[in-house]
């Protein structure tokens, strides 16, 4: 018997001639007698026949309403204006219909002939191990698009296109729809065939990549806004951490050439230990001027200590320097206002030696004029001023590319890199990111696109001169694996919050997992939070950074999988939000032991906020233990992150930043205490905990801290 398969084209709906009697024979159309050659709309939707009345019989029956349709009226031939495009398209799919169609009658030929072989076989698991996805040839598809609509035509002859080496299929089709004609015989091999078409695996739709290959070394929870929505407490944007006072004539402070040298000095060598992050790479070339009392000969590189030191110097007079005992201050100024007047000189000194480069010497321009403008870019952050920090995002955007920094690591399949062109491929990414994460904080315009950030870093390894010192190795291994775990935490983020996302499921904990332990079985020894001794404070900071921001990233991975947060937990297994639950827990406490490590051993207790935009990681602890001890119903985890919020409440007031009254301490302080007040938490609930065990770092043989 002969088996017809209709298929109807998506696009034939509402734009092709409706042909009613290509599936209804109402009366015959040379005897009109009166009659209409079309049925009424209740006929019609019934697909019964109607006597062409009005009303018709079958209407006036049952009381209904009994309308037609309105005649068209031809003037000559009717042209679908999209006819020949279409045509062109429908052939394209048939030909791809057609191979397809061959390529399966071929198999289960074989299919068939391996059957009478091995009889005993099961029919079904056979027919599934010899259909594999059909082969799909991109040469073909190409030949097949340069087909002119004229050549397309000539093929379809009177709608009908057959095989040119078999005739057991044969495929028809019209402007409404596409007819399959087979040589099946009987119903046992229409099973058959349907059978092993279901079975078929024919490949994801969209081409999957491995997990961490887009490094972003700076993020911000609001650029997933879902995300940013599911947290209890927002991002803060900075603001001015001493806004100036309208009272005070700021004109009475002299700043001699002298002061403004001696706190350069020291506001430097107290930032690279304040902030022990892999950008602050002008350490190891400061501490050899410093060390020396060489001034340097670079513009250049003045404009970088200028430029690092207009950032930190009020979190460092503030919090590091009894500036009382140093300095007389004129009536009604106090240390922070000195502090602040100090940065505005050093950002003006650094702007010119800029400006100068890039107008008057741009020839002469190189990475430390891209370093200057990037440090130059946090201090106009930190001082709320988010518009002209865009402006200088842009010009150092383009310096960057001026330099070729965007063209680093763009080759996929070099693996072997120099460190120079490693530190630009790290800066490029960090400069776009901070780029997309102020027009995500301020709304600032965008001047780069995704692409920018596609950083992969797997696979690749760093060529070391012999020479270079071993912190320097550590300083940039820090970085290298910092960028590969943020690669991950990427793919989380959009996995779970991304603008069409599918639910999360237990899956993707799995595969998230599997790239955390690659990461961390790769991490060298020296990387290791214990187990290695440090050669200095520096880089045991550089560790526990790292391995704090690690913490973070689980919480992360495990934050969409809590009770009330997945948007549909039926689909998870039932244990699923449990386990979740004690694994987000347990990284929140390991965070918390690394913080608490961190400020035990010597640590600045919070970096100044002006850091490139920097992520306040214990507050994201903080908040993993707010969300379980509201939250979750296992009343062991509950009163146990209790304990935890009352802990870490502590460490927030105890810090110098908390009792100076600044923005974001204080703000979230009350946050805390607004929260275990309605929980009912006790501020000496923490005193039920065990003793926090801290990390404590071990020295290196003949070093002294």
């Amino acid at each position: 018997m002969a088996i017809f398969i209709t298929v109807h084209h998506p696009d034939m709906n509402e734009t092709i001639k409706y042909d009613y009697r290509a599936f209804q024979q109402i009366w015959d159309p040379n005897r009109i007698d009166g009659r209409t050659r079309e049925a009424c709309t209740r006929c019609r939707d019934k697909r019964a026949k109607c006597d062409g009345r009005n009303p018709c019989r079958r209407c006036k029956n049952v009381g209904a309403e009994c309308l037609y349709m309105k005649p068209r009226i031809f003037t000559g031939k009717e042209t679908e204006p999209r006819e020949p495009k279409l045509a062109s398209e429908l052939f394209h799919e048939i030909q791809h219909i057609e191979r397809a169609l061959e390529q399966l009658e071929s198999e289960m030929e074989q299919a068939r002939a391996h059957k009478s072989v091995a009889p005993a076989a099961s029919g079904t698991r056979m027919l599934e191990n010899f259909y594999p996805s059909p082969p799909h040839s991109d040469e073909e598809d190409e030949d097949n698009q340069h087909e002119t609509d004229g050549e397309a035509e000539s093929k379809l002859v009177r709608g009908h296109y057959a095989t040119t080496e078999k005739n057991s299929w044969s495929i028809t089709f019209d402007k409404n729809r596409v007819k399959i004609q087979t040589d099946i015989q009987n119903i046992h091999q229409l099973y058959e065939l349907f059978t092993s078409a279901y079975n078929l695996y024919r490949g994801p739709t969209t081409a999957s990549r491995p997990v961490g290959t887009h490094a972003i070394t700076l993020r911000l929870n609001c650029q997933w806004p879902k995300l940013h929505e599911s947290q209890r407490v927002q991002f803060i944007r900075p603001v001015s951490s001493h806004p100036p006072n309208p009272q005070i004539d700021y004109s009475i402070l002299a700043i001699t050439l002298e002061i403004e040298l001696h706190w350069l000095n020291l506001i430097l060598k107290q930032a690279t230990q304040c902030s022990p992050s892999a950008r602050n790479k002008f350490c190891e070339r400061f501490q050899v001027y410093y060390y020396s009392n060489q001034r340097p000969q670079s513009s250049h590189y003045m404009a970088v200590l200028y430029a690092v030191a207009a950032l930190h110097a009020q979190h460092v007079i503030s919090h590091h320097i009894d500036i009382a005992k140093a300095i007389a201050f004129p009536h009604g100024v106090s240390a922070d206002e000195f502090a602040r007047e100090l940065s505005k000189l050093y950002f003006q000194k650094a702007q010119e030696l800029v400006i100068d480069t890039i107008f008057d010497k741009s020839d002469s321009l190189c990475a430390d004029t891209v370093d200057a403008l990037h440090a130059m870019i946090g201090y106009l952050v930190s001082e709320g001023k988010a518009n002209k920090a865009s402006a200088y995002i842009c010009i150092t955007l383009r310096v960057a590319t001026q330099l070729n920094f965007h063209k680093a690591l763009r080759d996929s399949n070099k693996t072997d890199v120099e460190v120079e062109e490693y530190e630009n491929a790290i800066t490029w990414n960090l400069l776009a990111c901070s780029d997309q994460a102020l027009t995500a904080m301020y709304g600032a315009p965008r001047h780069t696109t995704p692409t920018d950030t596609q950083l992969n870093l797997l696979g690749i390894t760093i060529k070391f001169p012999t020479e270079m010192p071993e912190e320097t190795r550590q300083r940039i291994h820090e970085s290298f694996f910092m960028a590969r775990l943020s690669a991950i935490s990427r793919d989380i983020l959009d996995t779970f919050w991304g603008d069409s996302v599918a639910d999360p499921a237990v899956d993707d904990i799995e595969r998230f997992a599997m790239a955390f332990a690659r990461w961390e079985d790769e991490l060298p020894p020296f990387l290791h939070a214990t187990g290695h001794p440090f050669s200095s404070l520096t880089s045991f900071f550089l560790t526990v950074n790292l391995h704090l921001v690690y913490q973070i990233s689980l919480l992360d991975l495990y934050y969409p999988f809590l009770p009330g947060i997945h948007p549909n937990p039926e689909s998870l297994p039932s244990d699923a939000p449990k386990q979740a639950e004690r694994a987000y827990g347990d990284a929140a406490i390991m965070a918390v032991r690394l913080g608490c490590s961190y400020v035990l051993a010597g640590g600045c207790a919070f970096p100044p906020q002006a850091c490139t935009f920097p992520v306040n990681l214990f507050p994201m602890a903080c908040n993993a233990h707010m969300w379980l001890a509201e939250k979750s119903k296992d009343k062991e985890i509950r009163d146990r992150h209790r304990k935890y919020v009352a802990f870490s409440f502590k460490v927030i007031t105890e810090t110098r930043e908390y009792k100076m009254q600044r923005q974001f301490f204080e703000g979230y302080g009350k946050i805390v205490k607004a929260f275990m007040k309605n929980e009912g938490i006790d501020l000496n609930e923490d005193s039920m905990l065990d003793e926090i065990e801290c990390i404590v770092p071990e020295r290196a043989p003949g070093v002294g801290w």
